[in-house]
């Protein structure tokens, strides 16, 4: 080969460029269509953090498909208008979230056990023209929702969604019949918020119902309306020794309880088997506290209650490590919930630590000592990783601080051990109060 035939020597090596694979949301993103610019907007913010989560908790990528199209086909529909920055253009503050976007997400972790997502959300609407309909209480988004659902999944059950609907629920009827209900004074307006437990291949649909409105329709206690509906239940025979236990024991600490932290919830599946859950929210607590909650002022005993109390006590000691006595107050609102389940004579407890004020570096530095407690380091290692995603989105979310933990939830079974819950979510106002309302049950008598 002749010097003048020769290929000219690249001056330096050719760059090759690889890019990041795209994740399942951004797929989607190209393939599917959207109905209007605002739902473009509702899925780049939800279904790309949607993905983040199924994806750092070990979802395999075909499950991140399924549940990202799940999203897709009956909750972004349904989610309503944009929040602008005044939000003033919401058809209703949300039960799910009344403190920002009617959503909020959730990581549950079990010893030697894989992670679950769930996700929850307080649907708005299907469209701007959903106005003219007069839902103003939400009467027919979750219904929509779980209809459309139960077309792909068989199992799903809506006959405690119905019972409590007439039970608890407020039509549009009632409404118009009793004015503006809630003028003034429920800090949300809507009645009712979806749930979705995401497994491998299925999900598990719940619903949870607030009493709050009916009462001040009906001008009774909430914790009255939600317990006198659960009684009318048909299997509610086959709960009825924890319910009485239950029923006796936030009788008699109701002057304590928040009424907007009053309501229940359940599975929607087979009634034979489904779990049947009651909330109550409690603020200014000290550890005595916390320990009658846990026991139900000593109603419940055994070594599965005695061992997740010590689980519940560490983790006080560490959120106030300071803290001098076990009757000493500290300014933290609790929200509990007692699971009933068919034949089972004692509710078991779940204990709820906020951090509304609190940053999202001391929130993690709680749960990462929980963990460490535990010996979960795999969980530790997940939980850093997704704290390290929401960070990103902390700044600005649909004019809202995004917090990557607003609550932990812990719950001991003997059979899977501890059960450990983190909450995240956006809120707007983290100093935002319940209005007074004129109207207060707290002193009533619950016994039924």
């Amino acid at each position: 080969m002749t010097q003048d035939s020769q290929l000219p020597i690249p001056s330096q090596p050719a760059l090759i460029v690889c890019k990041s694979p795209e994740q399942p949301w951004e797929v989607l993103y190209r393939t599917l269509p959207f109905s209007s610019s605002e739902q473009r907007v509702w899925w780049e913010n939800c279904a790309s953090l949607i993905n983040e989560y199924l994806r750092n908790t070990g979802y395999t990528t075909g499950s991140q498909y399924r549940h990202l199209l799940l999203f897709y086909a009956h909750f972004l529909p349904q989610l309503g208008p944009l929040p602008n920055k005044a939000w003033d253009n919401l058809r209703w503050r949300s039960f799910v979230n009344p403190f920002g976007p009617p959503m909020e997400f959730s990581i549950n972790y079990q010893g030697g056990a894989r992670r679950k997502f769930r996700m929850y959300f307080d649907p708005m609407g299907s469209s701007p023209s959903d106005t003219e309909t007069k839902d103003t209480t939400e009467f027919l988004a979750v219904r929509t929702i779980l209809h459309r659902m139960k077309q792909f999944q068989s199992d799903i059950d809506l006959t405690w969604f119905d019972h409590f609907d007439r039970e608890i629920g407020v039509s549009n009827q009632e409404a118009y019949q009793h004015g503006n209900i809630s003028q003034g004074c429920l800090p949300f307006d809507s009645q009712r918020c979806l749930g979705v437990d995401l497994l491998e291949e299925s999900v598990l649909a719940k619903v949870y119902f607030s009493p709050l409105r009916k009462s001040l329709a009906m001008r009774s206690d909430p914790a009255r309306v939600m317990f006198d509906a659960i009684s009318k239940l048909d299997h509610a025979r086959n709960i009825a020794v924890a319910l009485t236990k239950l029923r006796t024991y936030i009788s008699s600490v109701r002057t304590q309880l928040m009424d907007p932290e009053i309501f229940c919830g359940f599975d929607c599946n087979d009634p034979e088997r489904s779990r049947l859950k009651i909330y109550i929210g409690w603020s200014d607590m000290c550890l005595q506290d916390v320990r009658d909650c846990w026991t139900l002022g000593g109603r419940v005993k055994g070594q599965e209650i005695e061992r997740g109390l010590d689980l519940v006590e560490q983790m006080w000691r560490f959120m106030y490590p300071n803290s001098r006595a076990d009757n000493e107050k500290q300014p933290l609102t609790m929200v509990w919930n007692w699971e009933l389940t068919p034949h089972d004579p004692n509710p078991a407890p779940k204990a709820y630590f906020g951090f509304p004020e609190q940053s999202d570096d001391f929130a993690s530095g709680v749960l990462t000592e929980l963990f460490t407690y535990l010996g979960w380091h795999d969980h530790t290692a997940t939980h850093q990783v997704m704290m390290k995603s929401l960070r990103t989105r902390s700044a600005n979310y649909f004019n809202s601080i995004f917090k990557g933990i607003t609550r932990i939830s812990i719950a001991y079974s003997q059979k899977s051990g501890p059960y450990i819950s983190v909450y995240s979510g956006p809120i707007q106002d983290t100093k935002y109060s319940y209005p007074e309302c004129s109207e207060s049950f707290s002193n009533s008598n619950l016994a039924g």
